[in-house]
Order: C-alpha cells, then structure tokens, then sequence
C-alpha cells in the first residue's frame, strides 16, 4: 500500500509539473512561500520548464523507445483510470544492466526468473545486458559477430536449465570460429568435441579474407580457379575434399580509412570523422557503412551510409550522458554484398572541463578551465574592455577537472592535479612571465580537483582528496616560502570527489566533501587550534557531485549540493545544523552547484538541468526562494557552471558549452547569452 501511495504521489507530481510548465514558460520563476534562508522546506511549489529527458530511475506508465525498465507493478488507478495497469521502472540501457527487455544492439550474458519483479504476480525473465564486443561471452551471437567456443551451464542463459553460451568475436582474417560471415571464405575445417557446440562434435572453420592466389575451400563471387587439389581432412574433416587457387576475374577491391583516425567527445556529446573508401584495383563497388564494438551509450550514424567506392562519408559518434569515460576502438566497416574492409576509429569519452571564475581588485574577470588538449586555457575581461583568450601548455591535466585560483596584489596561482594526479601550478608575478611546476607527494584520487583558501594573500592552503580518499593539502606560510604535503586521516572521501572550502575573518578553516556513503562530512580547525572531524547525516548527495558553501559576516554557513533525486539540498548552520531541501527543476545527474552572493545578503544557486540548460534558486535578504531556468545555448553533459557578482545585482555565470568552448550568461536589466570570442 505505501508503495502504491507513493506512486500516485509521484504521478500526480508530474501532473503538477506538466501543468507548470504550461503556464510559466522557460525563464519565468514563482515565489515560494516560505522564510528568507536558510528556512527552505522540502517538497515547496515551484515552477519552471521540465525537460523530457533523463528518465532514468523514474516511474512510467509506457516504456519509451531508447528505454528499458527493471521492475514492473501493477496499481489501481494511476495508468488507468478505476483499474489496475502496469506501472514500469525506467533505466537507460547500459552495459551491465540488469532489466526487462533487451534493446537492439545488445546481447546478454544472464538471464533470471523472478516473481512479481518484471511483470506483477507471475514469474518473468530478466537479463543482464551488456555491449557486444570481442571475446566477450554471452548467450547470443550478434549480428556482425561469429563464435569461437561455446559452454554449456546451468541456470545461466536459460533460468533452471542447461543452456549454450558463446565466446563471441569480430571477425578478422585467419580466425578460427563457428560460423563464417558473409564475404569470407575458408581454408581449414575442423571437427572437435565440446568446442562450438557443448557435448557434441562440430565443425569450425579458419576464415580468410578472398584474395589473388589464395587456396579456398569456396570459391566465392568475383573470383574463379585456376586449379584445385583434393586433400584429406582440410576442407572436409576426415573426408577428401578439392581446395582451390582463387584468381580474380572481374574482381575489384578497395580500402577504408577515417580522417582523422581518432575523436574526443565528452558525455552526451558527439564528434564525427570523415571514412574514405579508395578503390585498389578494378572498378567502384557499392557498399555500406557500419560500426562495431561502440561501447555503451554510444551510437553511429554515417552520411551518406550507402557509397560507391572511391567516395566519402560522414560518421558521426553520439555519446550518452551514461557512457562511461575511457579510450574505445571501434571497427568502420564497408561491406559489399560478398566482403568487407574494416578500419580502427579510436574514440576517447572524457568529461568537459569546469570553469572557474574570479574577479580581480582591478574589477577584471578572469575564467579558467582545462580545455580539450588537457591543458590550462583562460578568458578574461577587463572592466569596460574586450575578451582575451591564452592557453598555458606544460604539464598536462587531468581530464574533466576543476582548476583552483589565487589572485592578489602578488600576483596569479592556478592549481590543478595533473595527469600523474599530482599537485600542479601554473603562476605570475604581477606583470612577470608564467612559470609552471609541479609538487610531487600523495598522490589524488583520479578525477579529483583541488579547493584554495588563503590569508589575505599570503599563506595558502590547497585541499584535495587523496588516492587513499583522505583529505591531503599542500600548504606553505607565505608567498615564495616553503611546500608542506600533509593529510588528515578520518571519514573517507567518495573516491575523486572534490572538497569545498570556507574560512572566517578570525582564521578558522573548514573543508566540505562528501564521503562513501554521500553524506557531508568535514575538516575544520579554529585558528591556531587542531582539526577536528565529522560528519552531517541527512539527504543524500547525487554521486559525483561536488558541494558550494557560502558564509557571510555573521558565521553562517550554507552548504548547498545535487541530491541523489536530483534536487538541489543544503546543509545549514547558525547555532546548530539544518538540512532541507528546495524541490524544482531537477539538475542533471552528477551535477554541481555555483554560488553567488551579494553584499544585501542575497543569494543565488546556479546549476545545469536535465536539458543542460542552466536553472537557479535564488532568494533575497529576507524573501522567498524562487526556481527559474535560463533556455539557451546548451552546456556540455558533464560540465558545472561557475559565477562571479559584479556590483548589487549584475551576475556573470561561465559554463562550457556543447562544442565545449566558454559561454556565459549574464543579467543587467535582462539576462543575456553569449560565447565570449576574443577581440
């Protein structure tokens, strides 16, 4: 019954969302009754655009194409009205994924029989999902595929019975397998005992790509013999069978090659290739373009898709926001009606780069971040100028992170982990040369950004998490004195989460971040005190997300972060701990917060939606929140924004955009979108 309540809580949720979003367009905000901060209460009436996208984990009465669902139950009245229909457990399909149904392109390596788990009241099967590719095993052969060994067990492939499953391969020239693919031929045959088939004999075969002057079993389309020969027991085991030299008669082949023959794209973002077809001898032939061995969540599309050789195509690579990072090779292949040609496309997903935004005591806003290239790339604009754009090239980046950044009448620092995940810096004098330098200590958990506080300028302190998940810092007592590498061993940080810092006027220091379980814990030490450790129990963080604190002259603080449901959740204190949650547009999964505040004691919380289109909550000194979103150029899956004030009232909000160059909203009497483009 509770699950049922909630349901139809979550159903009529999404009623009063549509119904909200139909009345506030994209941009427009309603007020929230409720106190000025830190008083937000969970579960408030808010407005705002909801975008149609990211389903996974949500409940659904249909399961829409691009989806799969992993549990299923039957309610009355909310899918049908006065009777009881299916409700369905979305996800995204994934590598690894347990579910109900098996999208196209991929194949299974388990399949379960539950009760009451796919379909309500009766038992049901179940499989878990995974992405064809080399020698995996599974318990069908996808198309592209053939097979090199088969096992049978039980209870694996067919719930409480024996059943195949197969190791299956891409198939290349000389590979001994179980079938043979259109457009090879073969010169070898085997039978073997429990190889392809279990318990029993059956024949493989060496496959071999048709070529001049080949020995063949078959001969195939476009080739003719000049001669044979009959030999025992190699095209018909343990028979005599004739082989043949294969020659070309009208035959005509070609190669295929991509340009450039490698790609980046970050989450849910794309890059394409040129595939080019050249014709080696005879004529043109018409072929078709594939890709095989895509990894998760990765999708292709080929413009034309059908060529004559000699001509080029298009291939575009969409990736998903759930496609995991990491370097992938996939096979372009062209096929005739007989054979193919294949080529490498090597295809790396990284995450975009995260701003970071500073105004300097001249009023110049300064933006930097780690671009494409892994290096340190910056924007900056001076008051009443023009933008200007520099890429610092040294050691190189870690991929996806955050970079860190001092600056003072001293001069500029710019922290960031490297690809060694050790502590690096780029840094100026005032009107000097950069100088970059790497500290070499604990190392940081990959994935992991620093978090800065200094002292009026002078000492600095850099925290990270470590890859030991404990927070370790770089610190040194003033400018040009001496490094000391320390960590504080307690409650252990989600490994590469980045931690978030606030100091007070007195001294003190505290350092935010989130730890395995995604909960709040925290470093902190009074001035000229020791550190103390612990940890703030409430609503979970969205893993990956890292927190924003803020605190004002008073000594409150505010800790807002992306929950687990995707809401946005703070933790605050003026005599004791609060923890509440302002429910609205919903932030994209992983997502993490900026902050802005201004000196009447407002407050504005940026974060990326569902849609990559930027959403805020803001209040002022002692009204009431308001949720709106921003519809414009869309940022890149993955990114998070960062914010700078400017004045009382004008903001500038950074964000790396879907062709992950630097855009920028930002409000004077109206907001305004643009991408900045050096003058």
């Amino acid at each position: 019954m509770e699950r049922g309540v909630k349901a139809r809580a979550r159903t009529v949720a999404a009623f009063a969302m549509a119904v909200a979003t139909a009345l506030f367009p994209a941009g427009a905000a309603q007020a929230v009754a409720r106190p000025a901060p830190p008083g937000a209460v969970s579960g408030a009436a808010v407005t705002g655009r909801t975008a149609l996208t990211g389903l996974d984990n949500t409940w659904a009465c249909t399961v829409p194409t691009g989806y799969t669902w992993d549990e299923a139950r039957s309610e009355y009245n909310v899918c049908v009205a006065n009777a009881y229909a299916n409700s369905y457990h979305l996800r995204t399909p994934a590598d690894g994924l347990t579910a109900c149904s098996l999208p196209a392109g991929y194949t299974y390596d388990l399949m379960q029989s539950q009760f009451n788990k796919c379909r309500p009241g009766m038992n049901a099967n179940s499989t878990r999902m995974r992405v064809p590719s080399d020698s995996l095993w599974a318990c069908t052969v996808p198309s592209g595929f053939t097979w090199e060994l088969a096992q049978s067990q039980f209870n694996v492939c067919s719930p409480g019975a024996n059943a195949d499953s197969f190791r299956i391969r891409l198939p290349v020239d000389g590979l001994t397998a179980c079938s043979l693919p259109a457009g090879y031929t073969y010169d070898l045959m085997q039978s073997q005992f429990n190889v392809c088939r279990s318990g029993m004999n059956a024949n493989s075969v060496r496959m071999r790509v048709p070529s001049d002057n080949l020995w063949a079993c078959t001969v195939p389309s476009g080739f003719t013999w000049d001669s044979s020969q009959s030999q025992f027991n190699v095209c018909s085991p343990g028979a005599n069978a004739n082989s043949y030299h294969l020659r070309v008669t009208t035959f005509s082949d070609f190669s295929v090659s991509t340009g450039p023959a490698s790609g980046r794209a970050t989450p849910g973002g794309a890059v394409t290739a040129t595939v080019n077809t050249t014709v080696t001898s005879g004529g043109s032939l018409p072929v078709t373009l594939s890709a095989l061995g895509l990894p998760a969540g990765v999708s292709a599309a080929f413009s034309p898709a059908s060529l004559a050789t000699g001509g080029s195509s298009t291939m575009t690579l969409t990736t998903s926001t759930s496609t995991p990072a990491g370097t992938y090779t996939v096979t372009v292949r062209a096929a005739t009606a007989s054979f193919a040609r294949n080529t490498a496309y090597t295809l790396t997903v990284r995450p975009p780069g995260r701003p970071v935004a500073v105004v300097d005591g001249a009023g110049t806003v300064w933006v930097y971040y780690v671009n494409a290239s892994n290096q340190i790339s910056s924007m900056w604009k001076p008051v009443g100028g023009v933008w200007h754009s520099q890429t610092l090239v040294g050691a190189e980046a870690s991929p996806g992170t955050r970079p860190a950044i001092v600056i003072t009448g001293a001069g500029q620092w710019i922290y960031y982990v490297n690809a060694n995940n050790q502590l690096s810096t780029w840094w100026t004098p005032v009107g000097g040369p950069w100088h970059n330098e790497t500290l070499t200590g604990v190392a940081a958990s990959p994935g992991s950004s620093p978090a800065i506080i200094t002292n009026d300028g002078v000492g600095q302190w850099i925290y990270y998490v470590d890859a030991n998940n404990q927070l370790s810092t770089w610190w040194t007592a003033a400018v040009g004195g001496t490094w000391h590498n320390e960590t504080l061993t307690g409650v252990a940080a989600a490994p590469g989460t980045t931690p978030a810092t606030v100091t007070n006027s007195g001294g003190s220091q505290w350092v935010y971040y989130f730890n395995a379980n995604n909960q709040l814990s925290s470093w902190w030490v009074p001035a000229g005190g020791s550190w103390h450790n612990e940890t703030l129990t409430g609503v979970a963080a969205s893993p990956g997300t890292t927190p924003a604190a803020v605190t004002n002259s008073g000594g409150g603080q505010w800790i807002y972060y992306i929950n687990a449901n995707n809401q946005l959740s703070t933790w605050w204190v003026g005599t004791s701990w609060h923890n509440e949650t302002l429910t609205g547009v919903a932030a994209a999964p992983g997502s993490s917060p900026t902050t802005v505040t201004n000196s009447s004691g407002g407050q504005w919380i940026y974060y990326l939606n569902a849609g990559n289109q930027l959403s805020s909550w803001w209040v002022p000194a002692g009204g009431s929140w308001h949720n709106e979103t921003l519809t414009g150029i869309p940022a890149a899956a993955g990114t998070s924004p960062a914010a700078v004030p400017e004045g009382v009232n004008s903001q500038w909000i950074y964000y790396l955009n879907s062709d992950n160059r630097l855009s920028t909203w930002w409000v004077d009497s109206a907001w305004h979108n643009e991408t900045p483009v050096a003058g």
